[in-house]
């Protein structure tokens, strides 16, 4: 199979022109979000590349967080395993923005979601990229913690050449002076050992490998999650496959090599690399033509306007407060927007700023005080 055929690339096809951050017009919807972010399409020209936008709310509580990010995309960014900053982050009044190298065909997770499972000769590929990725990282003494398939990006080339990207890098951690304990990442991947919140390392991060390759195969998780997350605990036998799938029988030895319970037990990343199923893969992920960018050790969010202050600029200056609210990709504002106000069409798709006359008679005050 043609891999670049299995892969479509993302553009602003669809997308409307919402604003401008810098020089940069950035295309909604977003392309993907999580719990605290947003990844927008942009363009500077004929430059294509990413904006992952923070609320400044969210930073002022967790600017540790922001700075461990950056501090991975800079070591990691600069040997090909994820996205690299093409600016320093930049902050506005109510977020910080980072421009980010685009990887133009999305997540495997979108895949997953589009055509349930994954070609054998991709999962190889893939395969082979996370075990570098794994041995890059134990070089450097770090552990990502949140491997999965909606952390596994995918570039297309002019020349049709498929690379891949790891990103998420929020929870790394550092363990050159000792192991991990905190309980951090997505349940579903989690290693046994993390959700007991005993001491791991490297091999918590085999087992999310594990899982994601499980699932990039056969298109589903191997385990039934619990809400209390007991069934790590109890889970010690090996992933069972679907006897109406064929699934080449080396990739079956692989995945349950990654997910021995004992975490002494499971392959390691040099292991994954020789293995039968991947040994004799060629795949580089080269970034070229960038500058490294080093990125501040800390990012001091602006003022925040509180609920009582924005109410009171309501009160005074219609106008100004409907230009905060446009200027602003306040994760909480937004969705609070959509569910709670009929703004989504404005705020969410306007090409300009937003001006009192054009919302006088699309909300009434009442409305704006149940948005906050």
């Amino acid at each position: 199979m043609d891999k670049s055929s299995f892969f479509e690339i993302i553009d602003k096809t669809g997308r409307m022109h919402w604003k401008n951050v810098k020089n940069f017009n950035v295309y909604t919807p977003e392309i993907s979000h999580g719990d605290a972010s947003f990844v927008y399409f942009a363009v500077r020209g004929e430059e294509t590349m990413a904006v992952k936008n923070y609320a400044a709310q969210w930073i002022f509580n967790n600017d540790k967080i922001l700075e461990t990010e950056l501090n991975s995309i800079t070591k990691l960014g600069n040997n090909g395993f994820a996205p690299r900053l093409l600016e320093k982050p930049l902050k506005t009044y109510n977020n910080v923005y980072l421009i980010m190298e685009l990887c133009n065909c999305g997540s495997m997770d979108m895949y997953l979601k589009a055509k349930k499972k994954v070609p054998t000769s991709i999962v190889r590929d893939i395969t082979a990229f996370l075990a570098r990725f794994l041995i890059e990282m134990k070089k450097m003494k770090m552990l990502h913690r949140d491997l999965n398939p909606k952390h596994i990006l995918v570039n297309r080339d002019a020349s049709g050449k498929i690379s891949y990207k790891i990103t998420s890098l929020l929870f790394c951690k550092d363990i050159s002076e000792k192991q991990a304990t905190s309980f951090v990442g997505t349940p579903d991947y989690m290693a046994p050992e993390t959700c007991q919140e005993i001491p791991y390392s490297s091999p918590a991060d085999v087992w999310s490998v594990g899982i994601t390759l499980y699932e990039l195969a056969v298109g589903l998780n191997p385990f039934k999650v619990d809400h209390d997350l007991k069934f790590h605990i109890k889970r010690a036998q090996l992933p069972e496959f679907p006897k109406d799938q064929q699934i080449d029988l080396r990739l079956k030895d692989l995945i349950c090599r990654c997910l021995f319970f004992d975490p002494e037990k499971r392959i390691t990343p040099e292991g994954i690399l020789e293995h039968p199923f991947t040994r004799d893969v060629e795949m580089s992920n080269p970034l070229v033509g960038r500058k490294e960018i080093l990125p501040p050790k800390y990012i001091k969010p602006v003022d925040i306007l509180s609920n009582t202050k924005l109410l009171d600029m309501i009160e005074k200056d219609f106008a100004e407060y409907m230009k905060y609210v446009n200027d602003t990709e306040d994760h909480m504002m937004k969705l609070k927007c959509i569910s709670k106000t009929k703004l989504d069409p404005y705020v969410l798709k306007s090409k300009k700023p937003l001006s009192l006359v054009r919302y006088s008679f699309a909300v009434t005050k009442l409305q704006v005080k149940n948005l906050l």
